[in-house]
């Protein structure tokens, strides 16, 4: 490639934060189904039975481009929160950083919980973030599943 000549812009690509960033983007562009939103003409959005605009399909084998979007939005925006986490890391700890952790935190827990509400509402699958009231708590050993 022509652009990878020059050591200043060799720099630029080998950077963490650069790199981190363009992998998230990437990532989110590559869930959100834009090839096959294209090859099989995916309406953008629908219309209930209401006559409501969804954003988001109700079937779990039927989606709208809106949703591809959202879903890979929201997912790529856990990681750059996590990176925020990261670059925030960095130097002294104060007051003013650990409210930003625990902003960033929330967020980072908000953006799941509105995943897994989407993923619930569509499919029988019904993942959750949290264990169910049975799961045995405790060390490692008495995890339910990975005991030999």
């Amino acid at each position: 490639f022509f652009f990878f000549n020059d050591t200043a812009t060799t720099e630029i690509y080998t950077e963490q934060i650069v790199g981190s960033v363009r992998c998230v983007q990437e990532t989110g562009i590559c869930m959100s189904g834009v090839v096959f939103n294209i090859i099989n003409e995916v309406p953008f959005t629908g219309m209930s039975k209401q006559g409501e605009v969804q954003w988001i399909a109700t079937g779990g084998r039927m989606q709208y481009g809106a949703e591809g979007y959202i879903m890979s939005f929201t997912i790529a925006s856990v990681g750059l929160l996590f990176l925020g986490i990261k670059l925030f890391a960095k130097g002294e700890k104060t007051t003013f950083k650990r409210i930003v952790y625990a902003a960033l935190t929330i967020m980072i827990w908000t953006v799941i919980i509105f995943v897994e509400n989407t993923y619930r509402r569509k499919s029988h699958y019904n993942p959750h973030f949290f264990p169910p009231a049975h799961y045995v708590k405790g060390p490692l050993m008495r995890d339910q599943g990975t005991t030999v």
